[in-house]
């Protein structure tokens, strides 16, 4: 996870906050947390006016997930996805399935002219990557990184956007 952290009308692309209470609220008005490979390219499109809304770059590895004893049986999970984690409550952690598939969901609808960048596809004020479903793993990351690098290369180009 990293983060945008808003600083007058500059946005500033952060891993960390070290020794810092990231907690207080007026704190939180002025950052928000992106996956750490989109951060740079978020801040890009804020410093030239373009507005985002949602994004994710996908995720090769799953999350543990608690889920009830009851409502594990309801599932299609298999054992071999039940993780022997201790909790306090009854229940089951459990793997889920990896999620494919980098996007950036845009406040407003910029694709009047657009050009859209290498390996990427706009639809529906959704910019999304055009990354192999069959990658897995590493494969699915270095794809990846190579759709970020087109992603950033574009929004170099890209105009400022001025709001009508």
């Amino acid at each position: 996870m990293a983060y945008v952290y808003r600083q007058g009308d500059k946005y500033i692309p952060i891993l960390a906050f070290v020794d810092v209470d990231y907690d207080v609220p007026s704190f939180q008005k002025t950052v928000f947390e992106v996956d750490e490979l989109m951060a740079l390219p978020i801040a890009q499109l804020c410093n030239k006016g373009y507005v985002t809304e949602h994004c994710c770059s996908g995720h090769a590895i799953g999350n543990v997930v608690f889920v009830d004893k009851t409502e594990y049986r309801d599932t299609n999970n298999k054992d071999e996805d039940i993780l022997s984690l201790k909790t306090d409550v009854e229940g089951i952690c459990c793997l889920s399935e990896p999620s494919y598939g980098a996007y950036i969901s845009f406040v407003n609808d910029y694709s009047k002219d657009a050009v859209i960048p290498k390996g990427w596809t706009y639809n529906n004020k959704k910019l999304e990557a055009l990354i192999d479903t069959d990658s897995i793993g590493i494969e699915y990351y270095v794809e990846l990184v190579q759709c970020i690098n087109e992603l950033t290369n574009w929004i170099e180009e890209l105009p400022r956007y001025i709001c009508n």
